[in-house]
């Protein structure tokens, strides 16, 4: 059957429109595949690349402890933070984890094996790898003398956790912010004094040294990188009272220096605060009397690593450090003005009392 040109145009047309049709929906196709496949290989990479971080929940001060509930876990991609963030609970573990002598231990995991291994921090070039016992279930490294090893025994504990600078709330916490801190022995008291000669605008929370100040301008750290709690009476800060926590040997320290200052008039017992407690150290100058000296090396609460400790600066600087002060305090006055100052407290410390009392109605 013939078919007339003008069907035939028709049909033609029809199937160039067909084919341009199929030409075009192939085209989009194809285009929506590479934008597809784009699109996955770009969630790849964020997959990738994503990692979890932890920020603070509330604001820290310098040289505050920061405990497990101030920090959160968040969602963030790796090049979007420091290399030395702190991105897994591990990290922050390894700033709590010491042993019984404060000594730091971090924990090392091997990530093609999964295994983790804990490192005792003795000194940056002693870093002994601690292993367990099996049949004790206690911890021990390694150690050489004279050509034998020996197990050396570690009781493990926790140290807190402290602020080097001031951060915000969700501020992304990094290494260099934090820092281990000092281990709460059993030795630790809570002890309150009301003669030390404090700052016009200190707070509780703030870090103070207290420091002893003789007639002659020389002038000693008696107990340092202390953090200072002030006693509210009716909701207001006491004027005179300051509360510390010290070790035995601090007390002992505290205790000399008091009875040395109420002997020598024009000295005082006065306290200095940190600018940046979290990344400031001060270790104490002041070295106590012979008699107390006596008294802190029979002393079965002090550390024996803080009596080794103050030993050696008694050999270095014993003679530097105590001939000014025995020598201011040896006067015809000392004991009389020992006996004032006593007294002076006591009542100080009496009148103190009777407003805390007065504030409970009682």
């Amino acid at each position: 059957m013939a078919v007339n040109p003008m069907q035939r145009k028709a049909n033609n047309s029809f199937l160039l429109g067909v084919l341009i049709t199929l030409l075009i929906t192939g085209a989009i196709i194809a285009l929506l595949f590479l934008q597809v496949s784009k699109l996955n290989k770009e969630k790849q990479i964020m997959e990738a690349k994503k990692t979890y971080a932890y920020v603070l929940t509330e604001p820290v001060r310098s040289g505050e402890i920061i405990n497990g509930e101030n920090f959160m876990q968040v969602e963030v991609n790796k090049d979007a933070i420091p290399a030395n963030a702190i991105t897994s609970k591990a990290d922050l573990e390894n700033y709590a984890l010491c042993d019984s002598e404060g000594r730091q231990i971090i924990a090392q995991t091997d990530e093609a094996t999964g295994t983790t291994k804990y490192i005792l921090i003795i000194s940056p070039e002693q870093r002994p790898e601690l292993k367990l016992d099996e049949a004790t279930g206690s911890y021990y490294y390694e150690s050489q003398s004279n050509g034998n090893t020996q197990k050396v025994s570690v009781k493990l504990d926790t140290a807190t956790i402290i602020a080097k600078v001031d951060m915000d709330a969700k501020t992304l916490v990094t290494a260099s912010m934090i820092t281990t801190g000092e281990l709460l022995t059993a030795d630790v008291r809570k002890q309150e004094y009301n003669i030390i000669e404090l700052p016009t605008q200190i707070e509780t929370g703030e870090f103070v040294d207290i420091r002893l100040r003789l007639p002659s301008g020389q002038d000693y750290i008696v107990v340092s990188h202390k953090e200072v709690t002030m006693p509210q009476i009716n909701g207001i800060n006491s004027e005179k009272c300051v509360w510390l926590n010290l070790n035995e040997l601090e007390i002992l320290n505290m205790s000399s220096a008091i009875v040395e200052a109420f002997k020598m008039n024009g000295s005082k017992i006065y306290a200095t605060r940190y600018v940046e407690a979290g990344s400031q150290n001060a270790s104490p100058t002041y070295i106590p009397s012979d008699d107390v000296i006596r008294l802190m090396q029979k002393d079965t609460n002090i550390v024996q690593e803080a009596k080794n400790a103050l030993f050696a600066r008694t050999q270095t600087d014993k003679n530097v450090i105590r001939n000014p002060i025995n020598k201011a305090v040896d006067n015809e006055d000392a004991e009389d003005n020992l006996k004032e100052k006593v007294q002076a407290e006591i009542q100080s410390l009496q009148d103190e009392r009777e407003k805390y009392l007065e504030s409970l109605g009682m």
